[in-house]
């Protein structure tokens, strides 16, 4: 195979890069023979408004410079593009055995999200700091009383009826209750008795014991 049959093999390739990505990608294909009319091929349309016959970028030039081709087999999620665009790019780099054949360089026009980003910031109105769950201006679901009741009695009872709780089984649930702050609420030994099936005698004997 020749250095340009080698290169040439890449295209479909390009192209499904381009397709899967859709209309914000472009690849290209570079020959790293010439470096000034480097590009073999480019998809279509091109984000970068390059064509057949034009030289690589000063970045890619440098990549090959460093020999870094050497050390990586590509380098992936860097930054390019001008100040009107903002491409998200990596480079492939092309082997023919020890040598540098060229180039499968694909950039990603990431602009529209970095503006969804930044709208996004703005809807939150929020310092990020405040997002931290642990702080004291903040809630957690599952964590009203009746809440933390159900869990308990889920966690507990794992699917049993309570005829089919054992008194130690019931004694367990309601020292869980009780480590919870459960019964610092009022009406709620009436509550566990009904739900355990037994009076609230027993419940407060439980609590005793």
């Amino acid at each position: 195979m020749t250095r340009t049959e080698l290169l040439m093999s890449y295209i479909p390739l390009a192209d499904f890069i381009a397709r899967m990505n859709g209309e914000k990608c472009e690849v290209l294909v570079h020959d790293a023979r010439d470096l000034d009319h480097s590009i073999l091929y480019v998809t279509q349309p091109s984000l970068t408004n390059r064509h057949r016959g034009n030289g690589m970028t000063d970045y890619a030039m440098e990549l090959i410079r460093s020999k870094r081709y050497l050390r990586e087999p590509y380098v992936v999620n860097y930054v390019g593009g001008s100040d009107e665009r903002t491409f998200r790019s990596s480079t492939y780099f092309i082997r023919d055995g020890d040598e540098l054949a060229g180039l499968l360089c694909v950039n990603i026009d990431i602009g529209d999200l970095l503006g969804g980003l930044s709208s996004l910031k703005r809807a939150l109105i929020l310092d990020p700091d405040l997002l931290v769950q642990d702080r004291k201006e903040t809630f957690r679901l599952g964590s009203t009383i009746e809440e933390r009741i159900n869990n308990i009695f889920q966690r507990c009872m794992e699917g049993k009826t309570p005829d089919q709780l054992s008194t130690a089984e019931k004694r367990h649930i309601v020292a869980e209750l009780r480590r919870d702050g459960v019964f610092e609420f009022k009406g709620k030994v009436q509550n566990v008795a009904e739900r355990l099936a037994v009076s609230e005698k027993t419940v407060y004997r439980y609590l005793k014991e």
